[in-house]
């Protein structure tokens, strides 16, 4: 238990993220600051952002991109249509594995091999392709968002229930959590878009999990304990907008965080402790000519946004996924914003 890392939250609009000290916190409300203009918001201060971008964007060849992953021999993967492509970190494409489905999720384990979500099961795949076994998940109505391996299981992020499914790597469900539990601490997981119900393996052995419609990123243990949790509802690029963000999650290296936002489109990094860093890219950076704004309810935010993947250099994958192109940053300031 890592109790001692909880600190007390700071109310002050400015300030960046915090640890929960209420761990009922209410969904938050919206008030008349979401119907200013967001040109403020949308124009990033020069000094916050941390990374340029490296070369030029490269097309994954995908009609719909849909999740973007690192793969552990340094290359890139990228699940869209019915299809996975597998990239060089430079953009050059090397194979494609054909799917029985749409790929809603992906991750890869230490030896390459690869864990599908196809909306309702799993399937898995040998580093060289191959058809390996099927996975069968518990409800027949699943909607599978995210997948991520740890300390030698797989853990997949079910939407329909707000829960984690957690497997051996011979497909055997081991246990589920995630439901509302006053006894663990845990007033359960709010996702009014399914798709920012992300799961990431972090270096300490936690796995991180998104709770997007409380702003929330929460430390679990692989049996099921919360933690500790951080993140702080506000359109300042401190915080996480609308109803539900962060949509993205990634993990750099030194086990700080990348995420997300749809909506009020910005790529941001925060330290291990959840303290704004600053930004990898904001609108400008990434060539977003559409309408900014804040989805203000779950019927208006039920798309995903941008993916986002990091590197053992530390480098940023950015996905666009309305574009179905790649572009990669790189860090270029220290931390002393």
């Amino acid at each position: 238990m890592i109790g001692g890392l909880v600190v007390a939250a700071a109310i002050a609009a400015g300030l960046g993220a915090f640890f929960l000290i209420d761990p009922g916190r209410p969904l938050a409300k919206l008030g008349s600051k979401y119907s200013y203009d967001l040109s403020e918001y949308a124009a990033i201060d020069p000094d916050l952002i941390l990374y340029e971008q490296v070369g030029e964007p490269f097309s994954t060849g995908l009609s719909q991109s849909r999740v973007i992953v690192i793969g552990p021999n340094e290359t890139l993967w990228i699940a869209g249509d019915q299809q996975l492509v597998q990239f060089s970190l430079n953009g050059r494409r090397l194979r494609t594995i054909d799917c029985d489905g749409e790929p809603t999720c992906l991750a890869l384990d230490g030896d390459g091999r690869l864990y599908v979500g196809l909306i309702d099961h799993i399937v898995v795949f040998s580093p060289t392709g191959d058809f390996i076994a099927q996975w069968s998940v518990p409800h027949p109505d699943a909607l599978l968002t995210s997948l991520a391996v740890l300390g030698g299981s797989i853990f997949a992020a079910e939407a329909e229930r707000k829960t984690v499914l957690r497997f051996d790597k011979d497909g055997t469900l081991i246990t589920q959590f995630g439901r509302a539990n006053p006894e663990h601490n845990h007033p359960g997981f709010v996702i009014p878009s399914p798709y920012g119900f992300n799961l990431a393996a972090a270096p300490d052995g936690l796995l991180r999990i998104v709770n997007s419609g409380r702003h929330l990123i929460e430390a679990w243990t692989i049996d099921g304990h919360r933690e500790w949790w951080w993140g702080t509802s506000s359109i300042r690029v401190e915080g996480f907008s609308g109803c539900c963000n962060p949509a993205g999650l990634a993990l750099l290296p030194n086990g700080h965080y990348i995420t997300s936002e749809k909506g009020l489109v910005r790529i941001k990094e925060y330290d291990d402790h959840g303290r704004f860093i600053g930004v990898v890219a904001g609108p400008e950076q990434l060539d977003w000519v559409e309408p900014l704004r804040v989805h203000e309810t779950p019927q208006d935010a039920h798309v995903r946004g941008f993916g986002v993947a990091t590197d053992a250099t530390g480098r940023v994958y950015v996905l666009d996924i309305f574009r179905n192109r790649v572009r990669v940053f790189e860090r270029i300031k220290n931390d002393s914003i």
